[in-house]
């Protein structure tokens, strides 16, 4: 949400923030890209909404131990024409130079990487509503051994969001973060 403010303050759209996260929350997900996701979306919905318009984004725990993120915006709404095709590389509803078409295309590939959904619901004069869910990732961890010398297809890419441990530890030779494979 922050990286997103200062375009807010601008456009005199208020950005408003709740959440609601138990301890039980466990994602497995890159910080960088879940920050880059979400900026996207809010990014969008400062963009879709007028002066003294508002960007409500809510993160919650689910029962399950994943997570909701919703960002709803007051907006112009998308029309039925266009939101079948939102999320295909370099489609834009903006003016020239205004936008890439790449933010939501980058935001779905983000989200799938980690194995959430992403569902927008919109109605043109209404607004739009985005959800990301995550789910909650196994308590016991990886299960990839650090000393393994190939790493193992599809794994987790590092470690949990909510980790409380202290600073996260690169080991080279292994290309882990704390013992977790850290791959792009």
């Amino acid at each position: 949400v922050h990286v997103c403010e200062p375009k807010a303050r601008v456009r005199a759209v208020d950005l408003i923030l709740t959440c609601s996260l138990g301890a039980d929350v466990r994602l497995w997900v890159c910080p960088d890209r879940l920050t880059e996701a979400v900026a996207n979306v809010i990014d969008n919905a400062v963009d879709a909404s007028v002066a003294g318009g508002k960007v409500a984004v809510s993160i919650a725990g689910l029962p399950s131990g994943g997570a909701r993120i919703d960002i709803a915006d007051s907006g112009a709404g998308i029309t039925d024409s266009d939101l079948p095709h939102i999320f295909e590389p370099f489609f834009t509803t903006k003016a020239v130079g205004e936008g890439t078409g790449l933010g939501l295309a980058i935001t779905r590939q983000v989200v799938e990487d980690y194995g959430g959904e992403l569902r927008v619901a919109s109605q043109a004069g209404e607004g739009t509503l985005v959800t990301i869910s995550f789910p909650a990732y196994p308590a016991q961890g990886p299960t990839y051994q650090p000393n393994q010398r190939s790493l193992p297809p599809a794994t987790p890419r590092q470690k949990p969001v909510g980790d409380s441990s202290p600073a996260q530890r690169f080991d080279p030779e292994t290309r882990c973060v704390d013992g977790v494979p850290y791959v792009y």
